[in-house]
């Protein structure tokens, strides 16, 4: 009998992304991990990076992921977005980040995500308002996590 695979999808192969998906790894809560990012090649370098590490965690398949993974994933994790510069409001921020987060929850809900969505990139509150709204979601199903690092 084949078991569904658990999937994430993590959209951004910065930082951020790359280190929720080593820290996910871990946990071996996780079948596949894939990280989607516009510089494709970037994400490449990510998965092949995370993927040395294979044989000391918990199973788990890292791979570049596409917007078709979208469908299948469990949840989606959103960490792309333009990192904050020193002096910037969180108003220029948002200004620039709004409409990354906007495509992509738009994308995410019309590939058929029965998932959960996960918003990291700031301002984490306005862009998972935005999420929302975009998706067409209920709201159990689109989440903002923050900290106060930044």
């Amino acid at each position: 009998m084949n078991e569904k695979k658990r999937k994430v999808t993590i959209v951004g192969a910065g930082a951020v992304g790359s280190t929720f998906a080593h820290t996910l790894a871990q946990t071996g809560l996780v079948d596949e991990i894939c990280i989607t990012d516009m510089l494709t090649n970037f994400a490449l370098g990510q998965v092949m990076d995370l993927s040395h590490g294979v044989p000391f965690l918990p199973q788990v398949d890292f791979r570049v992921g596409t917007e078709s993974d979208y469908a299948d994933s469990d949840l989606v994790v959103i960490t792309a977005g333009a990192k904050q510069e020193e002096g910037e409001t969180r108003i220029s921020l948002l200004k620039r980040n709004a409409a990354i987060v906007e495509d992509v929850a738009k994308k995410v809900a019309a590939s058929g995500c029965k998932g959960v969505m996960v918003i990291v990139s700031n301002p984490v509150d306005v862009l998972t308002k935005i999420a929302l709204e975009a998706s067409g979601w209920e709201r159990w199903r689109v989440i903002g996590s923050g900290t106060v690092l930044d």
